[in-house]
């Protein structure tokens, strides 16, 4: 059955991804930011690499793509991938030397659970105490989340929360959107911001009433490529600023199958999507 239904999969995500996949290049990356940030939201930008590229590499296109964000207007940042770079204090403190003189902050994308120790070693032990322009992904998915949401609201760091990709390796039974709502009850009161993402319109209005209520300040921050229609429609009237994140790079593909294994109506999502014009149109003017 899987030889049957990845190929389909492959297919399908190929053909949605057509219209509005970023594409590989840091040009493709900033001629669809700037058409977002004319529209009012803002910009996370990543890049996803290949698993052959060196640790020295990847830094290096991490240091363009802090150069061409920091030349674009608003409250943009740039996520990266302590695996990516070997989890090297060198290379990140280089970076994160770059990254304050251009006046962008960092994030941590989450990976496998197995990373999640050394991401949080490299970022206390090489961040010069100062950790409110640094952030880090905490996935609903994992128990250490609610304990490393503890750890982020005392730095000072800035928490993403996600479902996650990647199970837990030893709770696997829970369950992704509660695990969510508890992460996110752990950052309320206590974190200074918190970033929902997340493209299930119930989840998002429900997390952001939690943290406005306890006066944690947030914002929605979407996977650019994914359907947007329902989840700016529930959180329509909330004031919370949204953020697409923008991947370009080699990672589109392998990325979206986990997603539909984790949630098989991506496929429906993206299939419908595929039919349905410029990704970008899609996006309604947040502010004239």
């Amino acid at each position: 059955m899987k030889n049957i239904v990845r190929p389909l999969a492959h297919r399908v995500i190929a053909k949605a991804s057509q219209s509005y996949v970023c594409g590989e290049s840091l040009e493709d990356a900033i001629s669809t930011s700037r058409q977002l940030l004319d529209k009012g939201y803002s910009i996370t930008l990543a890049y996803w690499n290949r698993d052959e590229e060196s640790p020295s590499d990847v830094m290096a296109f991490y240091r363009s793509v802090l150069v061409e964000i920091s030349k674009q207007p608003g409250a943009n940042y740039v996520s990266i991938k302590a695996p990516a770079i070997n989890f090297d204090s060198e290379l990140y403190k280089s970076l994160l030397i770059q990254a304050r003189e251009l006046n962008v902050p960092l994030h941590f994308d989450s990976l496998a659970h197995e990373a999640a120790d050394p991401m949080f070693s490299l970022i206390t032990e090489n961040s010069s105490g100062f950790y409110k322009d640094i952030g880090c992904s905490l996935p609903g998915r994992w128990r250490r989340s609610l304990d490393d949401a503890e750890t982020v609201a005392s730095l000072g760091l800035i928490g993403r929360v996600v479902k996650g990709q990647w199970d837990d390796p030893v709770h696997r039974d829970i369950d992704p959107r509660k695990g969510f709502i508890d992460v996110v009850k752990q950052l309320a009161g206590k974190a200074e911001i918190a970033r929902v993402a997340t493209h299930d319109p119930v989840l998002a209005k429900q997390s952001i009433d939690i943290l406005q209520n306890a006066g944690t300040d947030c914002e929605l921050e979407l996977l650019y490529g994914l359907p947007v229609k329902d989840v700016l429609k529930a959180i329509k009237g909330m004031k919370v600023p949204v953020r697409l994140y923008i991947p370009h790079g080699h990672a589109w593909i392998p990325y979206a199958l986990n997603n539909v294994r984790h949630n098989p109506k991506v496929l429906w999502w993206l299939f419908k999507d595929a039919l349905s014009g410029s990704y970008i149109e899609r996006f309604p003017q947040l502010r004239s």
